[in-house]
């Protein structure tokens, strides 16, 4: 089994609030379609990360241990799950794949946008400190031996 180590999901677990609240503000610029005026809720913003941290290890724990684990026994069993693309495709699936089905409030996009980029980013710092076990060498198979 390659997960050894909880070391990934730690720094994920505890990076993902601060990494919701900074998509946030991603996906806020990049779907607005005009400037945007710096006023003091950007300081708001940047007072928001210390409580985030707290409130998004809480909230990402499990989800980010328990798609680690299953990440790291798909790519035991298949080299092509040990890619980092793999990763953040079933990061950004399993945290932003169920928000089309529920509504949350008026201008939800850019919610909808940063949980999809937290869960690629939570399952890439996942993948970035998992380390694989080297696979044993297999034996040639020799062909049968005819004795004439």
């Amino acid at each position: 089994m390659a997960f050894r180590n909880f070391t990934g999901c730690a720094i994920a677990t505890i990076a993902a609030g601060p990494v919701f609240v900074a998509s946030v503000g991603v996906a806020v610029l990049a779907l607005s379609p005009g400037p945007i005026a710096i006023t003091s809720e950007l300081t708001f913003a940047l007072m928001i990360l210390l409580p985030a941290i707290v409130i998004g290890a809480i909230i990402a724990a499990i989800p980010v241990t328990v798609g680690a684990m299953a990440m790291g026994w798909l790519g035991d069993r298949n080299p092509a799950f040990q890619l980092p693309i793999m990763w953040a495709l079933a990061g950004a699936a399993t945290a932003g794949g169920w928000t089309p089905f529920v509504s949350l409030g008026p201008d939800e996009e850019p919610f909808k946008l940063a949980l999809a980029m937290t869960g690629a980013i939570s399952a890439l710092i996942c993948r970035h400190w998992l380390v694989w076990a080297p696979s044993p060498a297999r034996k040639p198979i020799r062909p049968p031996v005819i004795i004439a």
